[in-house]
């Protein structure tokens, strides 16, 4: 008997089903008719790219490859790309509010931020060191919510100062209503005497040391236009009759979180020190984006003319009822980006993108996990298997690797019966 499967969406998770599908149907262990339905017009979901009239290209969000311990997907990956960019991985904090530098651009600090107390002023130093001590010698029930987790893992004023204003600009709800189970045992507990004595060096010598650290490096494609290209090239593989684009599924109504983009191309000089880096975090509430990622940095295709070009993507967090204005969006991003010391006052910005992503990410709320232990269940006694980022609804399992592997797991469970290791 042929099985009709039908997938919704054409992400990572829904190509690497897709994929694992073929392979068992031309092993001769299915037969399968299968469609993947795609509302937009290319394949790749929230992983696709988009190059404007300008010709500046930008990545859905920031999407990039480090080192993944999923074969499949490396080996898929790295057939469709060929060749890779290595980029050294430098991601800085702005901490203007407690710095307070007369050069804006002397208010960042390495990221991760718990790692960058000694950069701080005498006050908030001493505070931070405070806690730290305290916690060393204190033990707590353990915690119920992520606000509760960052006071006991970082201390009061840590979470204060950067944690708390961070993520709940990210996340766009209180910590208290966030779960801390996605985060636990994925960030290292700050260590109180080592930054003790960090604490005690200058501010160029701390420089010094930054520098002399190993880089960790990611990747991305250094040949195609965005991480989008690599996904159309990866769905080439399926047969042709497998993939309808423009192809609407009615869609289930919840709380989600509203994601804006917005892409800058700028007419050189870009500042020099910004030439290295990856993308920055924003806690502070008076600049709108959370995160600018140096977007061209990655590749110089993502430009017109890399010699005379350079971009930027920002990203804004936002309640799914929100009213949205392009063009004050746009334009309270190019006045942070100002008073950021990223864009100077004579830059010429020749491109304006603007994203709404009614997707951005899952949000891990408290009883997160009660939930999806009642609702999945029920979906799957009607043949319906909810994988991927939103699908399983799971940020810490949400990257390309997991989601690719998510979907080829899944397969491998129905038909194979292999148990999920990630769902």
């Amino acid at each position: 008997m042929t099985i009709r499967i039908v997938i919704i969406g054409s992400g990572p998770t829904a190509i690497g089903a897709a994929l694992r599908l073929r392979e068992l149907q031309l092993e001769g262990d299915l037969d399968i008719e299968v469609t993947l339905l795609e509302k937009e017009k290319v394949v790749g979901g929230l992983a696709s790219s988009v190059t404007d009239q300008r010709g500046f290209t930008w990545d859905l969000g920031v999407h990039v490859m480090g080192a993944t311990k999923y074969k499949e997907f490396e080996k898929t990956t790295a057939e469709a790309v060929g060749q890779w960019n290595e980029i050294p991985r430098c991601v800085k904090a702005n901490m203007k509010h407690i710095i307070q530098a007369n050069d804006p651009l002397d208010n960042y600090v390495p990221y991760p931020v718990q790692d960058s107390i000694p950069y701080f002023p005498d006050h908030e130093k001493e505070c931070c060191l405070s806690d730290l001590e305290n916690l060393e010698s204190t033990s707590s029930a353990p915690a119920k919510n992520f606000s509760e987790f960052s006071e006991q893992v970082f201390g009061i004023t840590l979470r204060d100062i950067f944690i708390q204003p961070y993520n709940e600009k990210v996340w766009t709800v209180p910590l208290k209503e966030l779960s801390c189970v996605w985060v636990e045992g994925r960030v290292p507990k700050p260590n109180w005497q080592e930054l003790t004595k960090r604490c005690r060096l200058t501010i160029s010598t701390l420089h010094e040391q930054e520098e002399q650290k190993p880089k960790t490096v990611f990747r991305y494609p250094a040949t195609l236009r965005g991480v989008g290209a690599m996904w159309k090239k990866i769905a080439y593989k399926l047969p042709k009759g497998w993939i309808q684009l423009e192809k609407a599924v009615a869609s289930i109504d919840a709380e989600e979180k509203l994601v804006l983009l917005v892409g800058l191309g700028i007419r050189r000089p870009q500042p020099e020190v910004t030439e290295n880096w990856s993308w920055v975090y924003f806690p502070q509430p008076d600049i709108i984006f959370y995160r600018c990622t140096f977007i061209s940095n990655f590749n110089e295709s993502l430009t017109p003319n890399a010699a005379v070009f350079w971009s930027v993507v920002c990203e804004i967090g936002m309640d799914s009822d929100a009213e949205v204005v392009e063009e004050e969006a746009v334009e309270k991003t190019i006045q942070g980006l100002k008073t950021a010391g990223i864009l100077y006052e004579n830059n010429t910005i020749v491109s304006k993108w603007f994203c709404a992503l009614p997707y951005g990410y899952p949000i891990p709320t408290i009883n997160r996990d009660y939930e999806l232990a009642k609702c999945q269940p029920v979906f799957e006694k009607k043949g319906i298997f909810s994988r991927g980022r939103f699908g399983s609804w799971k940020y810490e399992s949400a990257n390309q690797d997991h989601s690719f592997t998510m979907g080829r797991e899944v397969v491998d469970r129905i038909f194979m019966n292999k148990p999920e290791k990630l769902n």
